[in-house]
């Protein structure tokens, strides 16, 4: 998906933020998190969690789940 598309899409379910340092963008839906990252003006990695997951590295345990596509990420995290 074309970045542009994805992150006016992004912006019609919440407010996106973005971090330049890594390239990625993320809007708050609800109590989800939606996110992508944004490589060769490409969206990709789709990624939903609750807020305030966090990762743990020392156990591997990393919440949330990937998606194929923005569109199944925003269904799921407005279902929740």
């Amino acid at each position: 998906m074309n970045a542009r598309n994805a992150i006016k899409k992004l912006g019609t379910v919440g407010k996106v933020n973005h971090d330049a340092q890594i390239n990625s963008y993320w809007a708050v839906v609800g109590e989800k998190v939606i996110s992508f990252y944004v490589q060769n003006d490409r969206a990709m990695g789709f990624h939903t969690k609750r807020v305030g997951a966090e990762a743990d590295p020392c156990t591997d345990y990393y919440p949330g789940m990937y998606w194929p596509n923005l569109t199944q990420a925003i269904r799921a995290a407005q279902r929740a």
